[in-house]
Order: C-alpha cells, then structure tokens, then sequence
C-alpha cells in the first residue's frame, strides 16, 4: 500500500517580511520547514542526514525566502544543529547558553524557550506544532510575540525539533506608510474605511484575517477564549472593519 506526492517546495509568497503576520508569512514559514522535513527524513546515512543539516543553515535557495524568513533546529537537549542566521560560533552550544551569549535573553527565559518548543512537538496530535512565544534581539529592546512552525524529526534514535517563524505583528505594526499614504489621499485624511472598495480596504482585510490565524493557531488558550479575544480585542479591529469566525456548521 503506498501513496505519494510530487518533490516540489511550495512557492514562496513574495515579496513579504517576517516583521508582519500576512497570510504569505505562512506559506513561506511551511515551504520552509516542509522542505526540510522531507529531506531530513529521506536521509538513510549519517552524511546525508549532516549534508542536509548543513544545507539549511548556508543554502539561500531552497532554505531561505528573502527578508527574513529561515529554519532553526536543535536537538531535544537544546543543541543548536542549524540555523540560517546564526554562524559558526553558536553550533553545537544550547539555545539558553546562545541567547545569554548573545545577549538575548536570560538564561531561565532561554531554557523555557526550548522547553516551550520540544514540549509543543512532543504532544502535539498532528506532526507539526504553531507556538506563540515573546522575542526580543537584544536585552534592551522591548519584548514582542513570535509565531513559529515546529515538526519533530528522528533520526538514528535521536530527536529534533525544526522550525521558522514570524512577528505576531497586528493592524498596528503591518499598515505600512504606502497604504496609510493611500488611505489618507483617496479618503482625504480618514482611516480606509469599509464603505469603499478601495485598495486599502483589501489590504486591510487581508491583514486582519491573517492575523486572527497566525493568532489562533499559535495561542496555547483554550479555543473559547482565543474566539472571545478576537471578537472583543482592539488589536483584531481597524476602523469599520471586524473580524467574524463560523464553523463549518455555521455555528
């Protein structure tokens, strides 16, 4: 009995940018780690098993979508085996002793960081995990929410989690100067308004719908509150335009 599919990555979405949580964020996160999940588990030796590894972290091609979008993966004890960013230096070394080398993090926000990421794949009851967790590059910058897209992988009796991700970003951080620009000179001054078929007014939609996903799918809160926090919270909100959730049943 078998089934199979074709060996081809999904598109990119471009252009796009980690920074904002658009629905080609997404697709560009699951082109990522589908890839890198296919290859590592095609891999029957242990070189080639290291070849892909060292593919994801210095191929631009196939490991990489532009402005900003990469794959991490480390070991289920924390060992940083890829990254596409990260260099040389920080291989082999634990995500918590990274982020307090690089002045990222504390050493105890580092470790339930990795915790945080290893328990997701390891109980989820799909092979792949959305985990929401609070970012931030350096100490002194303010602390934000991240989305990232997590499978776990074996291989010779060891685990591993891989993973890409994005900004939970919001109306607020993702309504860039060409569409407030865009806003302000067909609707003299107003916000874009929902009365209007006007570029804007898909922008906005999009972006809104966008973030209500990448929220719902990465909060860890029961799915009754993640609905109440859409429905009533400002950040789902932009001028007339809302956000409404039915299930398949119309409920």
């Amino acid at each position: 009995v078998g089934v199979g599919f074709q060996d081809r990555s999904l598109p990119a979405d471009l252009p796009c940018s980690d920074r904002f949580d658009r629905w080609c964020s997404l697709t560009n996160v699951r082109r990522l780690v589908g890839r890198a999940q296919f290859e590592l588990e095609q891999a029957d030796t242990v070189a080639e098993f290291e070849n892909v590894v060292y593919r994801m972290s210095y191929e631009e091609n196939q490991y990489k979508v532009p402005d900003g979008f990469y794959l991490l993966m480390y070991s289920f004890d924390g060992v940083l085996k890829a990254h596409g960013v990260l260099r040389d230096d920080s291989f082999g070394k634990t995500l918590w002793d990274i982020a307090v080398e690089k002045d990222i993090l504390p050493m105890e926000e580092g470790l339930a960081l990795h915790e945080t990421f290893r328990d997701a794949v390891s109980y989820s009851d799909s092979d792949e995990a959305w985990v929401q967790y609070p970012w931030r590059n350096s100490l002194e910058e303010d602390t934000y929410m991240k989305v990232a897209l997590l499978v776990e992988v074996e291989f010779n009796n060891e685990l591993y989690y891989v993973g890409a991700g994005f900004r939970l970003s919001g109306m607020a951080d993702s309504m860039e100067s060409d569409v407030r620009k865009e806003s302000e000179n067909l609707l003299v001054g107003e916000v874009c308004s929902d009365k209007y078929n006007l570029p804007c007014s898909f922008t906005t939609a999009h972006q809104l719908s966008s973030h209500a996903v990448a929220y719902a799918i990465s909060s860890p809160d029961p799915r009754y509150e993640i609905f109440q926090t859409i429905s009533r919270s400002p950040a789902f909100k932009h001028g007339n335009f809302y956000l409404f959730i039915y299930s398949v049943d119309s409920e």
